[in-house]
């Protein structure tokens, strides 16, 4: 447990991360997004592994909506069906900018 209470602590001091309690309110919005989600994909339409990572992704949503999250940045593509009508805005890793390039060049010499 002691690497656990390290990495917790490492993201703890790091400014833009919020390290969150998984609460009962939390609890009961990730098991509307699990039913939501179980509803909407036939269980012939499943991927392998679909439900463990599905139960993530709507711990990750319900995580977000609880919390009042403006925006949740993702490179899940499939993300948007787990917050379609809360208000939270999903950007994609792929679409942000990239940062500038250093214009200071370097001479081949």
């Amino acid at each position: 447990m002691d690497r656990v209470d390290e990495i917790v602590e490492t993201v703890r001091r790091v400014k833009v991360f919020s390290v969150q309690a998984f609460d009962p309110v939390i609890a009961i919005e990730t098991g509307e997004r699990i039913a939501a989600a179980m509803q909407s994909v036939p269980s012939g339409q499943r991927p392998p592994g679909w439900k463990v990572a599905m139960k993530y992704d709507a711990m990750i949503a319900a995580t977000a909506i609880v919390r009042g999250a403006r925006a949740l940045y993702t490179a899940d593509q499939g993300f948007e069906k787990y917050l379609q009508g809360t208000g939270v805005e999903i950007c994609q890793v792929s679409e942000l900018p990239l940062p500038p390039e250093d214009p200071q060049t370097k001479l081949q010499l």
